[in-house]
């Protein structure tokens, strides 16, 4: 006879996040689809958790149309209660990756889930990374069996990463509780039809089989628990598994765990360096009352209010093309640029600087252009124009010129749930160097245009009077290590438009299936 912890483990059905009912039909909620394997070399596991052998991985589909995700986790033991340790979740929708990723600290990626009949599809970053087309019926399951939860480990790398992973801090283990899962119906796992390794996530761990396969309803909830603190000494060889390697530069691996060695290049690296960038920035004065409104507290405004439109091309690489709208201030008794705002046409790979240093990053489009005797530079979201700037520069460069800046910017504090969250401004030293343009100040213009009925953080900076341009052609430019420099006691209001209007730790609207949030 099965004891209860066993039983849960063993058929509890995994739980899912209900979804806003829309009103397209490909939209409506619909039984998801999940596979478990036996692990025939299971990873050690994360501080505080154990297997209940044998070692299981789930594989689940869930959601409608864009609100789509699959999850793949690891069947885990912590304090005698069983759960699902996720490894990695993908989905195509904005509110439920930032929310995965920022409110609950999981591993979550961008991904396209899509359901082709019965067939369940993942692809990512243009590749197929995993199928399956369920086998047929073998019986019902009980209506209602046991909920389950999520072990998430709440934690944020520290901006100086020559201290290590987390530096000073405290990684929080919390459960993600679910409500009963409502129906489920075994399937012949040995029909099922599969393709794809799931981003090398099967044959990483030995995975066998499927050994179960099953339809589930959706399951209400989650409710968040905080479990503990751990060692942050114990967690760092599991830091980077919700970075994808080579991530600006500083996650050397994709690795889990991590080898000591990964972790000692980890710490050893002074700087990230870029190379092969066209950089166009234009300085204008504001009026003071617009630019404060920008600016979270502590942050001061100078008397003579400046904002700076920062505008990359990676000529060999499309991907470091972005634009940066700063504001200069006053933090900590220190002259730094405030990041309003920061866009990248590419957002693969963003969540690192999005997360460890708070770079107010969002998707759009960005051009940063030298050519005869010009210079602009155009920023755009959603359709709309955000930025454009130009100028003139006459004369030749005399040489390789060197130029530089201490950025600030706002990021969650590390495994904060407090209501309104906390934030931390950490600051961050950059430097640039290229052959410099020689701008006419006289040629400048710098124009925001206004989104009527749409305010956001750029049509919000009003009329400018550019005074001047830092042009750089054929640049490097490198960042060091940050720092925390103060706090920030509500980081609502300025994270609202870096998230589409919805916060993270904010819920859809009630969709009348008895589930609390998505």
């Amino acid at each position: 006879m099965l004891g209860r912890r066993r039983f849960m483990v063993m058929c509890g059905g995994f739980p899912w996040i209900p979804r806003r009912q829309a009103s397209a039909q490909s939209d409506r909620p619909r039984p998801g689809f999940q596979l478990d394997y036996v692990l025939a070399n299971p990873p050690p596991l994360l501080p505080s958790l154990e297997y209940d052998a044998p070692a299981r991985m789930v594989v689940a589909f869930r959601g409608a149309g864009a609100q789509s995700q699959c999850v793949a986790a690891i069947r885990v033991v912590l304090d005698d209660e069983p759960g699902l340790l996720p490894l990695a979740l993908w989905t195509a929708d904005s509110h439920a990756y930032w929310q995965a990723r920022e409110a609950w600290r999981l591993p979550a990626f961008r991904g396209e889930v899509s359901l082709d009949g019965d067939r369940w599809v993942l692809n990512a970053a243009g590749r197929h990374l995993f199928s399956v087309t369920p086998g047929p019926r073998t019986g019902e399951l009980p209506a209602t069996q046991p909920g389950q939860s999520w072990i998430t480990y709440r934690s944020t790398l520290a901006p100086d990463w020559t201290l290590g992973p987390y530096g000073k801090d405290r990684p929080e283990v919390w459960r993600l509780r679910f409500q009963p899962a409502i129906q489920s119906t075994a399937h012949d796992p040995a029909r099922c039809a599969t393709e794809g390794g799931l981003d090398g996530w099967l044959s990483r761990f030995g995975a066998i089989g499927p050994v179960a396969a099953t339809s589930v309803g959706s399951a209400p909830g989650p409710a968040e628990e905080f479990v503990r603190a751990v060692d942050a000494a114990e967690l760092e060889p599991f830091a980077f598994r919700g970075y994808r390697a080579g991530t600006l530069g500083l996650v050397p691996s994709d690795g889990f765990p991590a080898s000591a060695e990964t972790l000692q290049a980890y710490r050893r690296r002074k700087e990230v360096y870029q190379t092969g960038l066209v950089i166009v920035a234009i300085d204008s004065f504001a009026g003071l009352a617009e630019a404060q409104a920008l600016l979270p507290p502590p942050c001061d405004s100078l008397p003579n209010a400046s904002v700076r439109v920062l505008a990359i091309r990676g000529l060999n690489d499309p991907r470091l093309d972005e634009a940066w709208l700063l504001v200069e201030c006053v933090l900590a008794g220190e002259r730094v640029w405030y990041a309003v705002s920061h866009l990248r046409a590419d957002l693969e790979g963003s969540a690192f600087g999005r997360e460890v240093f708070g770079y107010p990053t969002m998707a759009g489009s960005v051009s940063a252009v030298v050519g005869g005797n010009r210079f602009a530079a155009t920023v755009t979201h959603g359709g709309s124009s955000l930025y454009q700037g130009a100028g003139i520069y006459g004369g030749f460069s005399t040489g390789t010129s060197l130029g530089g800046m201490a950025v600030a910017t706002l990021r969650l504090r590390p495994g904060s749930s407090e209501r309104p969250p906390r934030g931390e401004l950490v600051v961050q030293r950059w430097y640039y160097q290229g052959l410099l343009k020689p701008a006419h100040p006289a040629s400048l213009s710098a124009l925001f245009p206004s989104a009527e009925g749409k305010p956001g953080l750029w049509s919000g900076v009003g009329s400018v009077r550019p005074y001047k341009a830092t042009v750089f052609d054929g640049a490097a430019m490198q960042r060091l290590p940050g720092a925390v420099v103060s706090e920030v006691a509500d980081v609502g209001p300025y994270y609202r438009q870096r998230c589409e209007g919805r916060l993270p730790w904010e819920s859809r609207p009630s969709s009348g299936q008895g589930g609390a949030s998505d």
